[in-house]
């Protein structure tokens, strides 16, 4: 029809291809609100630009404009890239804190479960024997953390006693008290008082024990004269073996290095679980425990919880001897190194380092479950 152009002159002579793809994605500055300001401004370059820093407002050329399109289309690809990676960054945040949220619900779920084990109630006193051939291998810290960490949890009713058969160490790494007196002293001056009912006084064996404060545990040190080395045999063992058990469901006892001697074995006859501190070297205990299965005591090897203890110098050593001992006993708890234990000065347990004392509560938790099977075994 005559007045109409051809298709070629309306899209520019053929100098410009028609799309074929009708359904590609719009360019997103057009649907961006700065672009109709940053379009609709005056000139900037050129001689335009000059005229209108006298006040003339001349429209841009198409090159300035295709420029602002680019300026304009780049500054929407980075904020584009910002807003995704802010995205990724909250996910990421939401899934730590979902992680960790979930860490801190098991934490505290494993806390209740400690704290209920460790606060079971016994029909009968208790007592865990700490032992270990070899010295320096954590029993006297063992001893007290294990004491500390109960009595705090069952609020009381819990003694560590140093049963060494002369000088041990429990009584150095206590908290100092007004007396000095020791278990000698006990069966010297009171033990006739306990053979009585009127002379049975929780007064009467305070005056041998030491409170450790805020740990709500009591200490029965050994004897710690120079000049004095008084042996307690196996008779003196079960005499205040018998007085301790009148006051405390729970008896911690602390054992020398020598499994031969008396009042050993009449602490082995005594024993409801058995705890094995080791630091470095798996032989001695196994040696340890390979007699007292062969003295018919293979149950409380069965039943053992062996406490490895990482050391200052032979770090993380402790985790492969657990291969001596996982087919052998009930439950190995790796304790961490802790400066506040190392120095073998008085013991503060507010010092010692979380994961210590988690380490402990863990440990104290096993086995108060393993004397809560026991406690079932027997009722």
């Amino acid at each position: 029809m005559p007045g109409i152009p051809e298709l070629p002159e309306l899209v520019g002579g053929g100098g410009i291809e028609m799309p074929t793809d009708l359904s590609t994605t719009p360019d997103p500055l057009e649907t961006d609100t700065r672009w109709i300001k940053i379009s609709q401004q005056p000139a900037e370059d050129g001689w335009r630009g000059s005229l209108n820093g006298w006040g003339l407002k001349i429209i841009p050329t198409e090159d300035e404009l295709a420029q602002r399109r680019e300026t304009l289309r780049q500054e929407i690809t980075r904020e584009e890239e910002e807003r995704l990676e802010a995205e990724q960054h909250a996910q990421e945040e939401a899934v730590q804190e979902s992680r960790r949220a979930a860490r801190e619900r098991e934490a505290a779920a494993k806390d209740r479960t400690e704290r209920a084990l460790i606060q079971t109630s016994f029909e009968d006193p208790k007592n865990v024997l700490i032992a270990n051939d070899k010295g320096g291998q954590g029993k006297t810290s063992a001893c007290y953390c294990i004491g500390a960490t109960a009595g705090r949890i069952r609020g009381g009713d819990v003694v560590s006693w140093d049963a060494n058969e002369t000088r041990g160490n429990l009584g150095f790494r206590a908290k100092k008290a007004p007396t000095a007196r020791s278990v000698v002293d006990l069966l010297e001056e009171a033990a006739e008082d306990f053979t009585t009912v009127e002379g049975s006084k929780r007064s009467t064996l305070a005056r041998f024990t030491r409170s450790q404060g805020d740990n709500l545990f009591s200490i029965l040190a050994s004897d710690e004269s120079r000049d004095r080395q008084d042996l307690v045999d196996a008779e003196a063992f079960e005499k205040v073996h018998e007085i301790l058990g009148r006051f405390y469901s729970l008896i911690l006892i602390d054992t020398g290095n020598n499994h031969r001697v008396s009042h050993f074995t009449a602490a082995l006859a005594a024993t409801d679980q058995l705890v094995i501190p080791v630091s470095a070297g798996a032989y001695a205990a196994e040696t340890m425990m390979d007699t007292f299965e062969s003295l018919g005591y293979g149950d409380l090897v069965k039943n053992a919880v062996v406490l490895l203890n990482d050391s200052a110098t032979r770090r993380g050593d402790a985790t492969g001897i657990a291969t001596e001992f996982e087919q052998r006993v009930r439950a190995i708890i790796p304790i961490p190194f802790d400066p506040a234990l190392d120095s073998g000065e008085e013991t503060d347990f507010d010092a010692l380092q979380l994961a210590t004392r988690a380490a402990y509560q863990e440990a104290t938790a096993t086995i108060a479950q393993g004397l809560a099977d026991t406690n079932e075994i027997g009722s």
